[in-house]
């Protein structure tokens, strides 16, 4: 019981210190660097790609052993922490030399049914102390000590309604005060809602499709979800469990996925647009929140796979991979204007990707 209390006192002391620097760091924004983290998921590639916002250009590609998923940069602008699908480990990135500091081996699930560790999307808690990654088959989320260097905790993901297990566990999202994350579990067609500190399921929500990327309002009163068989997404009320809007697109032709018709979303920063991708169309539309009145629809190319932001929300980052192709490209949009200012090559079948403000 002591440990216990004093873990959890150790994590509000870590949040508040957290969130107090990211308040600085934030009002600082101009002694530093914005760049872009991006992976790139080939299995014959196997690197990170790092862009320079300023000089709109690829300054560093990283070979991080493994084939990167996702990643989830440090608040403080120092690290950036990537989850590598086949070999089981995260490993965490020094943002200034680019060089890798620790790789953390996941433990082997202890249920030996289950397949190899295969880690997907995770989420940083606030304080910049624990990770939070998804095992695709494990039905378990791993924690990994950033300090350490090392997994220190698993969550059985099992509906606490029924007692059937979360497989296919693919995205993690935390809410804006850091304290409830949402991992999405695509065939059961649910989302859990996990408490970080009791570190255990608060809520479930069951969902009308397979939820894909996913994007949370900034104070958890709503959730916009793609389906993989949905052209378009939905708005999930996170407070009654609710569907409450559908945006559905024309099909045009099928979608050269077919596993999915749709794969990328976000919210920029200020909360008032949402951005989603179009695998079908090699497009992205942008909404007003909370009204979703359409804005845009922007051509970008082939497999739309993800978005990001500029901190101030002016410039949207948007991940295209043509079939084949050995690089792919990354389509910068104002999100005033909603044109594309440039275009950047990075590696092959870019997919994830997240902003960084590096410190100088």
């Amino acid at each position: 019981m002591t440990n216990e209390v004093e873990r959890r006192g150790s994590m509000l002391t870590a949040r508040l210190s957290g969130l107090i620097f990211a308040v600085f760091a934030c009002g600082a924004c101009s002694q530093g660097a914005t760049h872009f983290y991006i992976a790139n998921s080939a299995k014959s590639d196997r690197t990170v790609s790092v862009v320079d916002h300023a000089s709109r250009s690829q300054i560093a590609r990283i070979d991080v052993g493994g084939i990167p998923h996702g990643s989830a940069p440090s608040p403080f602008g120092d690290r950036v922490y990537v989850t590598l699908e086949d070999t089981g480990e995260v490993v965490a990135i020094d943002t200034r030399s680019h060089d890798i500091v620790w790789r953390a081996e996941i433990t082997p699930n202890p249920d030996t049914t289950k397949p190899a560790t295969y880690l997907n999307e995770p989420s940083l808690t606030p304080d910049g102390r624990y990770l939070w990654a998804p095992d695709l088959l494990g039905e378990r989320l791993v924690v990994v000590d950033t300090q350490l260097g090392k997994m220190v905790h698993q969550l059985s993901m099992v509906d606490p309604r029924d007692g059937t297990g979360l497989e296919t566990l693919h995205n993690t999202y935390l809410a804006g005060d850091g304290r409830s994350l949402f991992a999405t579990s695509i065939f059961p067609q649910k989302i859990a809602r996990v408490d970080v500190d009791e570190r255990s399921i608060s809520k479930m929500y069951d969902l009308s499709g397979q939820p894909r990327p996913a994007a949370v309002r900034h104070d958890a009163t709503k959730m916009y979800v793609q389906f993989s068989q949905l052209h378009g997404f939905i708005e999930l009320d996170l407070v009654t469990g609710e569907e409450t809007a559908r945006v559905e697109w024309p099909e045009p032709r099928e979608s050269p996925d077919d596993f999915t018709k749709c794969h990328g979303i976000g919210i920029r920063p200020d909360q008032a647009q949402i951005w989603a991708a179009s695998n079908i169309e090699g497009a992205i539309y942008a909404y007003s929140l909370p009204e979703l009145q359409q804005l845009a629809r922007i051509p970008v190319g082939p497999m739309p796979n993800w978005v990001a932001f500029t901190p101030e929300g002016r410039f949207a980052y948007v991940t295209t991979q043509g079939d084949g192709e050995k690089q792919g490209k990354v389509s910068v949009i104002d999100t005033s204007t909603f044109e594309i200012a440039s275009t950047i090559s990075v590696g092959e079948k870019p997919k994830r990707i997240h902003e960084v403000h590096v410190p100088r």
